[in-house]
């Protein structure tokens, strides 16, 4: 097990399920914090009494002592990232979030290769994956706290419709509001605007999908709405600092 101190956090260990349709765990707690990264697929839990679904992008945050029992959708079979620590800092955090640029999503990747690298150096490198992911957590909830419906709705809609047209006429109709006070509003209260949201969110499921499948790169650019490879490419370059092909190398070696 894993033990290193950023801040007043420890991290302890991390660990990836792939997806199962049979999978489940009965009610139950940990003496200790448990993050979930959904990387494909549903999760189903239940939480304090409320039934929840996650899916990709959703960060589920279980506090120290919290009652939970999750289970994979059997016809989306879910694939998630977990990871526990100790620590003061996520007692104020909420217990879902939303990964919206992929941010703890490639963190805990760098933690999941390295988990057993051993040495002075390697600690040291996990400690500051460690440290920045923890940061990019209370980033999140400071934002969500800002986040209106509007922006959380439609952020809900662009995931799910993310393989089709996304034109900003159909996102103003889908918000109720004219396209001039949609982009507006979208803006002032996430910070981008709404096609801007979309390219993050299609980057970031490619993303995932070139680090988890053997998708050819036409049926992955199809998959997020992109017309081919080439704009997949060059969206992918801009947004990510690497082309496809060598994010999928690198996922391979890992």
């Amino acid at each position: 097990m894993l033990a290193v101190s950023p801040g007043r956090s420890t991290f302890l260990h991390i660990g990836r399920m792939g997806p199962n349709p049979r999978w489940r765990i009965a009610a139950h707690s940990h003496a200790f914090h448990e993050l979930i990264v959904v990387l494909r697929g549903c999760l189903r839990l239940r939480l304090a009494g409320e039934e929840v679904r996650a899916r990709p992008g959703d960060l589920l945050l279980y506090h120290a002592g919290c009652v939970h029992a999750e289970s994979s959708d059997p016809a989306d079979p879910a694939e998630t990232c977990f990871f526990s620590f100790q620590g003061p800092e996520a007692a104020a955090w909420p217990r879902r979030m939303q990964d919206h640029d992929g941010r703890v999503r490639q963190l805990a990747d760098w933690l999941y290769v390295d988990r057993h690298e051993s040495g002075a150096e390697a600690r040291q490198a996990r400690d500051a994956v460690f440290h920045s992911l923890l940061c990019e957590l209370s980033r999140l909830c400071a934002r969500g706290a800002r986040a209106s419906d509007l922006v959380a709705d439609l952020g809900g809609y662009i995931q799910q419709h993310l393989a089709e047209p996304l034109p900003l006429a159909r996102l103003a109709r889908q918000a109720g509001l004219s396209k001039f006070h949609f982009c507006r509003r979208f803006r002032q209260e996430a910070g981008r605007s709404p096609m801007e949201e979309v390219r993050v969110r299609r980057m970031s499921r490619a993303r995932d999908l070139l680090q988890t499948t053997s998708l050819p790169m036409k049926a992955i650019a199809a998959a997020v709405g992109l017309s081919d490879e080439f704009r997949l490419s060059h969206l992918f370059r801009r947004y990510h600092g690497a082309t496809p092909s060598s994010l999928r190398r690198k996922a391979g070696a890992g």
